[in-house]
């Protein structure tokens, strides 16, 4: 599967679902979901990979799925883990939560900057949202995320909050998404993410 049907297939999700009172996105995370009611804290279990080199907390058993990207001309194979936690009702959204990466070809190493492969990886996946909500209100931001070169993308569509993290090793793209309506999930899954040698 491409990653860019994936990506798609994430923004579809939500359209049969009502839509939530329009708010401003913050920058770093999103505020919390006025409905306490509905506000649950996720089934987290710990999800190790150890051809991926990390563990992360994930709200249940990821379905484990390949996709491909162009960067910079090169393919890029990524090996995606994600989980789906389905809407209970019309006011509980769905939320979903994805880690995936993808090893950068050797070329690109060599012939790029870090700065510039993450910039060409943020290009290549903001061009493939389709939800025009999404993209309208997408911000990026440079940020260090576990000690690595990174980029924050955030932006709401379908009553949905969207948070993704792209980082970069020396030879290794990360990129973990989430879309929720809760910060202390966000802030759950994101803390969560450790490499291991």
């Amino acid at each position: 599967m491409r990653l860019k049907l994936i990506i798609l297939t994430i923004c579809l999700m939500g359209m049969g679902l009502s839509y939530l009172p329009k708010v401003e996105a913050e920058p770093t995370a999103p505020k919390q979901s006025t409905n306490t009611e509905n506000s649950q804290s996720l089934p987290w279990e710990m999800f190790s990979s150890t051809p991926g080199k990390y563990v992360i907390d994930l709200p249940g058993m990821p379905k484990k799925d390949t996709g491909t990207s162009n960067l910079l001309e090169q393919e890029l194979n990524w090996q995606l883990n994600g989980v789906t936690v389905p809407a209970v009702d019309e006011t509980d959204l769905f939320e979903y939560y994805l880690v995936a990466y993808a090893d950068i070809p050797r070329r690109l190493r060599y012939d790029y900057s870090q700065k510039e492969l993450l910039d060409s990886v943020v290009t290549s996946v903001i061009n493939d949202i389709e939800d025009e909500q999404l993209k309208t209100t997408l911000e990026t931001e440079e940020i260090a995320f576990q000690g690595l070169p990174s980029r924050l993308l955030t932006g709401e569509g379908f009553g949905q909050y969207f948070v993704a993290i792209l980082s970069i090793t020396g030879d290794r793209i990360y990129l973990l998404l989430a879309i929720d309506d809760d910060a202390e999930n966000f802030k759950h899954f994101y803390d969560s993410f450790s490499l291991i040698p």
